[in-house]
């Protein structure tokens, strides 16, 4: 299966399994959650999900690829960040059942006893996005204004104060003058 109009749907992982292996590739632009953290939205996430049922319980596992256009948060310049991801999902009605899980797979909470392709391909991506993305150390430089904040000047060109400074240091002098 890999029609990309089913991916979007709501499909029942019975079926799934019976189907054994599901790939497929979806447009990084489909992603609204992804799509705000993104500086750029082309590209396409490519997975492969192979359904099996192990002792009563609906598992999926297999990979997920996609490189990701991310902003900087040091230079705020675009960078390609890449994701590979080893899946090993168990898929759960509820929070409760996800406490049973042994601790080799990761929950997926299913909707009605169905999951969503599209969704689950969107929640492993949100999950790899860096908390704070920027590039390799030698791969920016941070942007010119940021660097003068750090030189001791503001943008103005003036001294700044520096931060180690005591601002009580004019009492000490004060305090042996009685």
């Amino acid at each position: 299966m890999s029609r990309p109009e089913k991916l979007y749907e709501k499909l029942d992982p019975r079926r799934l399994v019976q189907a054994g292996e599901v790939s497929g590739r979806l447009p990084l632009a489909r992603f609204e959650r992804l799509g705000e953290l993104l500086a750029s939205s082309g590209g396409e996430a490519s997975f492969q999900l192979e359904f099996h049922r192990s002792r009563g319980r609906l598992t999926a596992e297999g990979r997920l690829e996609a490189v990701l256009m991310l902003r900087c948060q040091r230079c705020l310049k675009p960078f390609a960040f890449p994701v590979s991801r080893t899946l090993r999902l168990a898929l759960v009605a509820g929070p409760e059942e996800a406490l049973r899980i042994p601790e080799t797979h990761e929950p997926c909470m299913m909707d009605e006893g169905r999951i969503v392709l599209n969704e689950l391909v969107e929640d492993e991506l949100l999950l790899a996005v860096p908390d704070i993305p920027r590039h390799e150390d030698a791969g920016c430089a941070m942007p010119a204004a940021a660097r003068g904040m750090d030189s001791g000047r503001c943008e103005s060109g003036r001294p700044r104060s520096d931060a180690t400074d005591n601002p009580f240091s004019v009492l000490e002098s004060l305090r042996g003058q009685d």
